[in-house]
């Protein structure tokens, strides 16, 4: 029977009438209960931010196409949502169904050329499931381009892929509301006009929305705008979830195969590729989501690790952020030494010393017994039982 243990500081404030509402969240988010634990303390909440999949991947949720109705994939001119089109024609001759359409949409409805053989593949592919394929005008940075799409298909709607996004990269000093805005309205701008279009338009045959997010746990350089506006993709699929309304977010790594990682030097794809999470190809890429699919989970991460390159670059835990980094990591590769010990670490090391339960489950003894057990017997002696003198 999964537990979930929840740790709050000894001594709370009279008053905090949030706490039992807190606890209350953590008892019933779905995500983490039974596999991960959670303290809360008066400096915040503290818990791993990523876990396996492995676990969750039990639920073998299957991903059935639908029968009828519009499949709509935004950003349909771009690389990522073509890639999402030909996968779901795959999917589609894999269950013997072609009683559906898919609509790419986009403002321009132009290919580039480097994607112009990847759209002329969907159509031939199509033409032989004989499954209706377009590219589609819509314009997602207003409420009117998203009811104006949704008058369209008539409540026809049977799945919505929102792939669209531009970057705006800029260190912070150099950054201007303007790059947020250009970033915001592609991402969770749209996400939003759909969200609530959605709730006054009836689409009874509505089987998924998917939300493409990116860089929302830990975000890249220079990339806080688009980091942000991904997170709260991941909070609107949260939202949608609580509601009982359909919503995933994926969030992708890097792919290797498609759009600007495709053209790169061949110096800087073996520097890419030699880095602790390189790019993947699309064929890894799709498994990634095959596998997130089948858990069920609102929302999950694709990624490919280097582990022996991770392994020379774990970092220390001195502040909370290389603490997330480093109980990632150790997902992956060994755990590493463990730091200075004191009281302010031990339940640091703790979490570190858990490691990669599912594939090495005696490293946690051997940790516990080299670090956390000296470490409690040391401030036992010291302090004795009276926890409240901590």
């Amino acid at each position: 029977v999964p537990i979930q243990f929840c740790d709050t500081e000894y001594f709370v404030q009279e008053g905090d009438g949030n706490l039992y509402a807190r606890l209350a969240s953590e008892l019933f988010r779905v995500n983490t209960f039974g596999h991960v634990d959670v303290r809360i303390l008066n400096s915040g909440r503290y818990v791993q931010r990523r876990i396996n999949s492995t676990p969750y991947e039990a639920a073998a949720k299957a991903f059935p196409m639908p029968p009828e109705g519009v499949i709509a994939i935004s950003g349909g001119n771009g690389a990522l949502g073509l890639v999402m089109g030909n996968w779901l024609l795959d999917k589609a001759a894999e269950q013997g169904v072609t009683g559906f359409s898919i609509q790419f949409l986009s403002r321009s409805m132009k290919i580039s050329d480097q994607n112009l053989q990847q759209w002329q593949t969907i159509q031939s592919k199509a033409a032989k499931l004989d499954i209706p394929v377009e590219q589609a005008r819509m314009d997602m940075s207003s409420q009117e381009g998203i009811d104006n799409f949704l008058r369209g298909v008539d409540g026809k709607l049977a799945g919505f892929i929102h792939s669209a996004g531009v970057l705006q990269d800029s260190m912070l000093m150099n950054l201007n509301w303007d790059k947020f805005e250009t970033v915001f309205e592609s991402k969770h701008y749209a996400a939003l006009y759909l969200h609530d279009g959605l709730e006054r338009f009836s689409n009874p045959l509505l089987r998924f929305l998917w939300l493409f997010s990116s860089t929302s746990v830990y975000g890249n350089m220079g990339q806080i705008n688009y980091s942000g506006s991904n997170a709260f993709l991941d909070a609107l699929t949260r939202h949608r979830n609580a509601k009982g309304r359909i919503c995933m977010a994926v969030q992708w790594g890097a792919w290797g195969d498609v759009g600007m990682a495709s053209t790169m030097s061949d110096a800087m794809r073996l520097r890419t590729m030699n880095s602790p999470m390189p790019y993947f190809t699309n064929p890894e890429g799709l498994a990634g989501l095959e596998k997130g699919l089948s858990t069920g989970l609102p929302y999950f991460s694709v990624f490919k690790f280097n582990p022996h390159v991770m392994l020379q670059t774990v970092q220390g835990a001195d502040h909370p952020n290389m603490c997330h980094y480093r109980n990632f990591y150790c997902e992956v590769v060994p755990t590493p030494m463990a730091p200075t010990l004191d009281r302010h670490h031990l339940y640091t090391i703790f979490r570190m010393g858990r490691g990669p339960q599912s594939k090495n489950p005696n490293a946690v003894a051997t940790c516990k017994q080299a670090y956390i057990n000296p470490a409690v017997a040391k401030n036992e002696r010291e302090w004795g039982e009276d926890f409240r003198q901590w």
